[in-house]
């Protein structure tokens, strides 16, 4: 007789899972032996964190004179096991962490997501185009530290016409 079974297993890299099968048997005289089988061994291997990061603005252009642009970040765990947002760093604006609602360590639990937003002030010439990542570094229980940087967002800076003010005044009634 012979028979199989599956069973998700979960552990740490480096440790391993172990169990053994008793059987029980009975013949026609009553006797029921227990006989227990060798013991298996499954290990568990290194499983690096798997992060994705997407970065938004929330406007496509402002004037060249200047202005508030919210931008959002979004680290996504694509993987099977836990991570911890290390850092957020902007390619322009640097450290993220306390900037917005931006707070960093987080952790983040497999196939769910972290996100904040904050602001910052830009300008520049007309035609112009302020372009930036997010890099977010993530670390796992088994000391994995990858880097992972964001899509590059685009604001565009649009023309302003001048403002003219013509006055005109006489010096007699």
């Amino acid at each position: 007789y012979a028979c199989s079974f599956t069973e998700r297993l979960a552990g740490n890299a480096g440790g391993s899972h172990r169990d053994t099968v008793t059987a029980t048997v009975a013949d026609d005289d009553g006797n029921e032996p227990s006989i227990e089988s060798n013991e298996v061994e499954v290990a568990f291997t290194d499983v690096a964190p798997q992060a994705s990061v997407v970065k938004s603005a929330a406007v496509g252009s402002v004037p060249e004179t200047g202005g508030p642009v919210e931008f959002s970040v979004v680290v996504g765990n694509d993987g099977d096991e836990p991570f911890v947002v290390t850092s957020l760093v902007d390619s322009d604006f640097g450290d993220l962490d306390g900037r917005g609602d931006c707070v960093v360590p987080q952790t983040i639990p497999a196939g769910s997501v972290f996100g904040c937003s904050f602001t910052e002030t830009l300008s520049g010439n007309a035609g112009g185009v302020h372009r930036d990542t997010v890099t977010a570094t993530v670390a796992d229980d088994d000391g994995n530290e990858p880097s992972v940087e964001s899509n590059e967002v685009e604001v565009a800076f649009t023309d302003m016409m001048p403002t003219v003010l013509v006055g005109k005044s006489a010096s007699v009634a």
